[in-house]
């Protein structure tokens, strides 16, 4: 008997897929590890700082408790502290027993409210990165341009120049890093957003050793009712570095009563975002949706909890599900399709909630021919925890925070937040995700997409072109499911040889209603397909095993910002579709990449196996799946042209699949002409044990 012949291209698919499975576990197991490893090492450092900061605060209340007063006569009978002349002494700054100056108190009452300031010209701030202007209007961030980012691809309009617009006003009174209300004691005050805040400090230009250009506003917040007397100095310091990538804010308070006092207030982070297209056609053609997150943990825990919001959820649903609280809130981002602005609290104690707002489109007047301030938007604030005491005269320690504008890329985040020197990881690159749908972040099929980026990013080294990747990847899952594919086809192929049987087995019951004797003729039909090979089931298995990949695709050629841009052949741009020319009737332009893989994808249907029978049902199931293509080509139409190079390559090499298995593997028994499957045919001319040749 002749032996059996080596088949290369199934021990090459095996070990491509045990090679794909290899690759992602140690590359995620890698990436735990070093995530892991760096978490305990913050967290060792920032232990120590907690712990060397409680002892200095000892220190400090042992020394301040020692330079007390002492008490004497009836006041230490009666446990009262000896103020005697002290008001005097604070009111002409003179020094204490204490050896300390103490600070003025303004107690002088304002007959009237403090009459508005003139509004000072806004500042802008240039840079390699971003530029930002902003405005003493709500001492926000008015404006901010990507100043190194193309809008479209360069050699798709020529004249393009760089700088793509993230943050604007887009909803009236709205504004970035504003401040929308403070509560001091039991008043709230909501209109620090709205108000003209002082211009305090601009050093006009990036000043020091580290190069950092600083702006700073502040405002003075009075009682509501007459005598109108001061209750606190707001300061809002701005400070960017030069090629920075963010701003860092900082907020103090001054308490300008005679009394102790607390308060808390919201900070606004991004107040909605830009999509990044053109003002006529902003999202180009593309499907995708704005977005917030919202990050926080409880104290303990390593890995974030990550709430989304989209801007329909922030106008109809309640703020209870829209926000998140948790010990230690971290982050709130506002997402286009490629671009993200992030606002981290440098210390994840101090907020004690955060919250997506939505943000109402369509209400510049100036801006009702542009687009982007047409849709559906959305905000994040944070809420910083009641204060602790802060004293008279006193200013509190500033709060910290830094805003990240720019690409929402993993690496880039990842680098961004190890700049930052935070004393615990808070994951930022964890809001870059490739698969949501539905408010659900579909996390398994999320790491396979960063897995196909690796694989993407590693081909592109070599080739350069993102392109010559998709098909490479192709290649390799073709490979990789090569086995299953030609269980399918054989399957189907013997399938179909035994159809004059299963038609046989349908007239021998045709008669026969009871269940007993339906239940016998699928048990006949079941051994007779169980003893040739033959499982119906398994044609649409390769499909089920390639859905997780197609999804995790989408979503990389959907939101990876390595893809955009990317070019092949005539592909402009392949997070967009391939558009090749505009067409004055629907769909609008004219796609070549979903019309090559339909002509690809029924072309290779007609290479499948087709049922010998003639059976009505069968032949309108056929047809069926020949139009089928034609309605996914339809649907994939404005796609990424990613994602259908991948289809497109995929049925071309479906193609070569099915004539190599048709060829090699089904092979023709040159004599008879009968098929045999696998090189094996019974004694009776049939290519199944114990099923008779079908009469020619």
């Amino acid at each position: 008997m002749a032996s059996k012949s080596t088949d290369w291209v199934k021990i090459v698919g095996l070990a491509f897929a045990i090679a794909a499975l290899l690759g992602s576990h140690w590359y995620f197991s890698g990436q735990l590890a070093e995530r892991n490893a760096e978490y305990q090492e913050k967290k060792k450092a920032y232990d120590e700082k907690v712990q060397a900061d409680e002892e200095e605060a000892k220190k400090k209340a042992e020394a301040a408790k020692s330079l007390l007063p002492q008490k004497t006569g009836d006041a230490a009978k009666t446990g009262e502290v000896m103020t005697a002349v002290k008001s005097g002494e604070e009111k002409t700054g003179a020094k204490t027993g204490t050896g300390e100056e103490s600070k003025t108190v303004v107690e002088a009452p304002l007959a009237q409210p403090p009459k508005e300031i003139a509004e000072a010209e806004p500042i802008t701030i240039p840079g390699e990165h971003l530029e930002m202007t902003f405005g003493a209007k709500g001492a926000a961030l008015k404006h901010a341009v990507l100043s190194d980012v193309y809008p479209v691809a360069k050699d798709l309009v020529p004249e393009q120049k760089p700088g793509v617009e993230i943050l604007d006003e887009i909803e009236p009174g709205r504004l970035s890093l504003s401040m929308p209300s403070i509560r001091i004691g039991d008043t709230t005050y909501g209109d620090l957003e709205s108000r003209v805040w002082e211009l305090v400090e601009d050093s006009k230009g990036f000043q020091g050793e580290g190069q950092v250009w600083t702006v700073a506003y502040a405002t003075t917040v009075c009682a509501k009712t007459e005598p109108y007397a001061p209750q606190a100095r707001v300061t809002k310091r701005f400070m960017v570095p030069k090629g920075a990538r963010h701003v860092e804010a900082e907020i103090q308070v001054q308490n300008l009563t005679k009394q102790t006092i607390v308060y808390d207030y919201t900070l606004r982070g991004a107040a909605g975002i830009l999509l990044d297209g053109p003002p006529d056609n902003p999202r180009q053609g593309a499907y995708f949706n704005l977005k917030a997150q919202l990050a926080a943990r409880p104290t303990g825990d390593d890995s974030p909890t990550v709430v989304y919001v989209d801007p329909h959820a922030a106008a109809n649903a309640d703020e209870s599900k829209r926000n998140i609280s948790r010990d230690e809130n971290l982050w709130a981002t506002v997402q286009n399709r490629f671009f993200i602005a992030a606002l981290l609290s440098r210390d994840p104690t101090q907020a004690i909630k955060i919250t997506a707002d939505p943000i109402h489109k369509g209400m510049r007047k100036d801006k009702l021919a542009d687009l982007r301030f047409q849709e559906d938007n959305i905000a994040v604030t944070m809420q910083r925890r009641e204060s602790a005491d802060l004293e008279a005269g006193k200013t509190s320690e500033p709060d910290r925070y830094a805003f990240y504008m720019g690409p929402a890329q993993e690496s880039m985040l990842f680098e961004y937040e190890q700049a930052l020197q935070l004393p615990k990881p808070v994951y930022l690159n964890s809001a870059v995700q490739y698969c949501e749908a539905f408010n659900w972040r579909w996390n398994n099929v999320d790491r396979l997409g960063r897995l196909l980026l690796w694989i993407f990013n590693g081909i592109h080294a070599l080739t350069s072109n993102y392109g010559v990747a998709v098909i490479l990847l192709t290649v390799i899952v073709k490979l990789a499911l090569h086995p299953v594919q030609r269980k399918q086809t054989v399957s189907m192929f013997k399938l179909q040889e035994i159809q004059p049987q299963l038609k046989a087995i349908e007239e021998k019951y045709a008669n026969q209603t009871s269940s007993e004797m339906k239940q016998k003729k699928e048990l006949e039909k079941m051994d007779l397909m169980r003893k040739a090979g033959a499982n119906p089931f398994t044609g649409c298995l390769p499909m089920f095993l390639q859905m997780p990949i197609l999804f995790a695709l989408y979503g990389a050629f959907s939101h990876a910002y390595e893809i955009r841009q990317a070019g092949f052949l005539w592909i402009k741009d392949l997070s967009l579709a391939d558009h090749l020319a505009d067409l004055p009737m629907w769909p609008g332009q004219l796609n070549l990449l979903p019309i090559l893989y339909m002509g690809m994808t029924i072309a290779q249907s007609l290479l499948q196996p087709k049922p010998a029978s003639s059976d009505p049902q069968q032949d309108q199931q056929r047809k069926m799946m020949m139009f089928m293509p034609v309605a996914f080509g339809f649907l994939f139409y404005r796609m990424p042209a990613g994602l259908l190079l991948y289809f497109a390559a995929s049925a071309t090499f479906g193609m070569i699949e099915s004539w190599y298995i048709r060829k090699y593997i089904l092979k023709k028994d040159s004599p008879g002409g009968a098929s045999t499957t696998e090189g094996n045919k019974s004694p009776s001319g049939s290519p199944i044990p114990g099923v008779k040749a079908a009469a020619k």
